[in-house]
């Protein structure tokens, strides 16, 4: 059974390790990021209309909050499925999901705010540091974005002794990474173990071309994206390629 190294941080690891498993594969975890809850000052829900979640990191902060019992209250726009499946899982009212990346959660956004003739600003639940240009995106539709940051994701330095072993081995069959950051972090912590020559004919599935620019700019000679931002067309890829 072929390895694949698995990037996520440990929330997001066991779902994709199952639908690996599902076709065929197996999961070795090596997360470059570390989830981590930050507080922060109660939000006004009465100024809001509706809550953004560009991750479903953002509902597991929130639904950790004191004021979760308040701000469930609000409806709230996802950035795609696996965000879309949380929300409904912990009870929020779904107005309308993206298809995985904030462009297209800007563009879904844009036209349920118009038809519901909405005009209080929505509240974005979002980690602290952000991707994408959301905010920046909607208020030049003339919708108001205020914001919370609920939680952050901290840079893991360490690639534990076996994975390290497996790419000396070559175990490891392909790499899935899922963000700009992650992936950044990924290539530091490679070069910092002297393991980028390992790697470099490893096949490495990003979730977006702008992952796939940036690994190419380090040495990685097999380099695949996917056009739409969703874990499905990701493993998608890896089956009908690896198989």
């Amino acid at each position: 059974m072929h390895k694949i190294l698995v990037t996520r941080p440990l929330e997001d690891y066991q779902r994709t390790a199952d639908n690996l498993f599902k076709l065929g594969f197996a999961a070795i975890h090596a997360p470059m990021m570390v989830f981590k809850l930050k507080a922060f000052i109660k939000p006004d829900i009465s100024q809001y209309s509706a809550l953004i979640f560009t991750s479903a990191n953002g509902i597991r902060a929130i639904e950790k909050a004191d004021c979760f019992s308040e701000i469930i209250k609000l409806p709230c726009y996802v950035v795609g499925a696996q965000t879309a499946e949380m929300a409904k899982k912990v009870g929020f009212k779904i107005f309308a999901k993206g298809a995985g990346d904030v462009n297209s959660l800007c563009d879904v956004i844009i036209n349920d705010y118009r038809q519901r003739g909405m005009s209080a600003a929505l509240l974005h639940v979002s980690g602290l540091h952000k991707a994408g240009n959301l905010s920046r995106i909607l208020k030049e539709a003339a919708i108001d974005v205020g914001s919370i940051h609920a939680y952050e994701m901290l840079e893991e330095g360490f690639i534990a002794e076996d994975i390290q072993r497996a790419f000396m081995g070559d175990d490891i069959k392909a790499i899935l990474l899922y963000s700009p950051r992650s992936a950044k972090i990924f290539v530091k912590n490679i070069k910092k173990l002297g393991l980028l020559q390992n790697i470099s004919e490893i096949p490495t599935y990003c979730l977006s071309n702008n992952i796939a620019e940036l690994l190419r700019k380090s040495y990685l000679k097999h380099i695949y994206f996917v056009e739409q931002p969703n874990e499905a067309a990701l493993l998608n890829l890896l089956h009908k390629q690896l198989n």
